[in-house]
Formats: C-alpha cells, sequence, structure tokens
C-alpha cells in the first residue's frame, strides 16, 4: 500500500481516487439517515486531465503546478504576515470608527404639501384636499398639511446614496478641535454635521444625524467588533475597494480626518503592494528552480531515450548481419559442403565468435 513504489506514492491521481470512493461510501451511508449527503463525483471529471498531462506542450503548466505546489510553505508565511497586518489595521480601525458607520444623516418631521405621498407607500392617497385649503389666498399655514415623515434616510446624488455624519456629544474630544456652535442641533439636543454649511448660511435645517441599523450587504461593513472589522480591511486590501470606507471614515469622524487617508495609505503599501510583491518574488524564484530542474529531467530523459534509441539501432544492425549470414550458410549449403577456406571467410566475416569456433581455428 505505501511500500516503495507502490500506487500510493506513485502519482496524486490514486489518493484523489482514494479520496472520491471513500467519500460516495459515506454519501451511500448517510442516504440511509436524516443527513443530506454531499457528493463529490463530479470532481472524477478531472480525471481526464490525466491524459492531457501527458503530452509535451503541457510542460509548462506542469511546472506552474509544481511551483505552487513547492510554493506551499513560503506562500504560508506569507499569508501569516497578511493575516497579521489585516488584524493589526482592525484594531486600529475599531479604536476610531467603532459605532461610526451607523450613523447617517435622516430627515426631520415636516409639514407636507397638499399633493405629497409617501415614497415607501404605493398605496397612500396622491392628494387629500379635505385636510388643506386650495385657496390661494388663504394663508400659508392652511395650505400646509399636519407634520409628517421624519427619519428617512437622506439620499445623495451619487454613490453610495448616503450621508454619513457627526454626533457631537458634551464630553466629545471633537469640541477642542471644533466649534460646535457652528453645527445645527437635533431633537435630541446634540449637535450633528447634517447640514452644517446650510445651518451656517441661515437655512433651515432639515435633517439629523441618527444611528441607523442597516440589513444587507452594507450591515456587514463596521468596526463594532472584530469580524465586522476584518472585513471592511479585506475589502480595503483589493484594488477599488475602500472608496465607500474612506468616504464614511472621513463624514462621520471628521476630527481624523488625517488619521484616515494616513490609515488607509499604510494598509493600501502594506496590505496591497507589499504583499503582493512578496507573493510575486515567491512564485517567480521557485518557478525558476522549479523550471531548472525540469530542463534537468528533460535532458536525462533525452539522454535515456537517444541511449535506447542507438541501443536498438545497434541490435537492429546485429539482426541484420545475422540474418545475412543465415542465407550465405544456406547458400553455401544448398551448392555442396564448403571448402575449409570457405568455412574460414565465413568465420571472419561473423561478428560473433565463440569458444568453439576458436577452437576449430
Amino acid at each position: 500500500f505505501r511500500c516503495r513504489g507502490g500506487w500510493w506514492v506513485q502519482t496524486l491521481w490514486h489518493k484523489c481516487d482514494l479520496l472520491l470512493l471513500l467519500c460516495e461510501c459515506i454519501e451511500f451511508a448517510s442516504s440511509y439517515t436524516v443527513l443530506i449527503g454531499i457528493t463529490l463525483r463530479p470532481f472524477r471529471i478531472f480525471r481526464h486531465l490525466r491524459t492531457i498531462t501527458k503530452a509535451r506542450t503541457f510542460d509548462g503548466v506542469t511546472v506552474i503546478l509544481s511551483t505552487l505546489w513547492s510554493s506551499v510553505s513560503q506562500l504560508t508565511v506569507v499569508l501569516a504576515i497578511f493575516v497579521l497586518f489585516v488584524i493589526t489595521f482592525a484594531i486600529f480601525g475599531m479604536a476610531m470608527y467603532q459605532k461610526s458607520f451607523w450613523r447617517q444623516c435622516v430627515t426631520l418631521p415636516a409639514p407636507l404639501q397638499p399633493c405629497a405621498s409617501a415614497v415607501e407607500s404605493a398605496f397612500g392617497p396622491t392628494c387629500d384636499f379635505r385636510s388643506f385649503s386650495v385657496d390661494p389666498n388663504a394663508a400659508q399655514s392652511n395650505q400646509l398639511g399636519p407634520l409628517g415623515g421624519g427619519g428617512e434616510m437622506v439620499v445623495m446624488g451619487g454613490f453610495p446614496y448616503r450621508t454619513p455624519c457627526k454626533l457631537f456629544g458634551d464630553d466629545s474630544a471633537s469640541e477642542l478641535l471644533f466649534d460646535i456652535d457652528t453645527y445645527p442641533v437635533g431633537p435630541d439636543g446634540r449637535h450633528h454635521s447634517c447640514q452644517a454649511p446650510e445651518y451656517r448660511l441661515g437655512e433651515p435645517v432639515t435633517q439629523m444625524c441618527q444611528e441607523v441599523q442597516e440589513s444587507g450587504p452594507k450591515s456587514f461593513a463596521h468596526f463594532d467588533n472584530i469580524w465586522g472589522a476584518l472585513l471592511v480591511v479585506l475589502q480595503c486590501s483589493l484594488p477599488d475597494g475602500m472608496y465607500e470606507v474612506i468616504h464614511i471614515g472621513l463624514l462621520s469622524e471628521p476630527a481624523a480626518t488625517y488619521l484616515t487617508l494616513l490609515l488607509w495609505f499604510v494598509c493600501t503599501c502594506l496590505c496591497t503592494w507589499l504583499m503582493v510583491g512578496i507573493f510575486v518574488a515567491v512564485v517567480t524564484d521557485t518557478f525558476n528552480r522549479q523550471w531548472l530542474k525540469h530542463l534537468e529531467a528533460r535532458k536525462e530523459d533525452d539522454a535515456l531515450r537517444k541511449e535506447e534509441e542507438e541501443r536498438l539501432a545497434v541490435a537492429a544492425r546485429k539482426q541484420v548481419e545475422e540474418e545475412k549470414q543465415r542465407v550465405a550458410r544456406l547458400e553455401l549449403l544448398n551448392k555442396g559442403p564448403p571448402s575449409l577456406e570457405a568455412s574460414m571467410e565465413l568465420d571472419k566475416k561473423s561478428p560473433q565468435k565463440d569458444a568453439r569456433g576458436d577452437q576449430k581455428k
């Protein structure tokens, strides 16, 4: 089973077959229980790769696969370094942006126009003139309805279609960096950054900052716990994946603007550029070594093949010579008993001389 030259150590395909056989047995046994079997039988189609790998044009792909297999240990070290960087940036982000990714600007309760209906309600009446005065000479207050709405998310004109905001508490460290009196006050008595430019210009404020618990894909990206923080850092480690994170970080924590830019710049350098460079360096170095081994093995195979061809050619020539000698002897026998001189002449032309022939001479 595992002896030298056994089928287990000859090739990887035999191990794959054994694994698939075990999976089929487990699947068959689980079919008689309440367990739902998971089949791996479709992977047997990869057995056809064995025939493809026999082609000489597949040598380059074989070298690549052997390179990846030989560099597993080194790539594991690179992966460990990458995980260490990700955990470090995740912990640093939790200290800066905890509960920041949930805050966004929502609408305040405001008087509704006579022909305004809630967007989320498709069955609401479009216009209800019984509660309003349609007389243009009437007072403005009679043309407006009761307070309605409020709490809806404010939609921006572009991606990510929401407006992150900052809440300034009485004991917030942001008081040292900002004049919170220049920011509007919400119904809860706290200052916030929603519509701050309009507030400074004296325009009415129709928004407030509130923590909104979202569902769906956006609910996974946050810094409230280590798992959400890891997902955010992994998202930022990918190319073109940090725009939304930087947008939310800058608007939700304006006091940490420079730290935000520095954090994600260093994250890009270490988790993207450095890791990709190390990965390419490891694979390239291993590929060069595997390619040299492949060339040496090919030279040895060519030498063995050439030696075998020469041996076969010598054997063929020898067989031809023996056939000629046999034909010549038959011709002499047909002519009559050979003379002593003719026999000696045939012995001289024969390539093989045994001890009995030497004794005759």
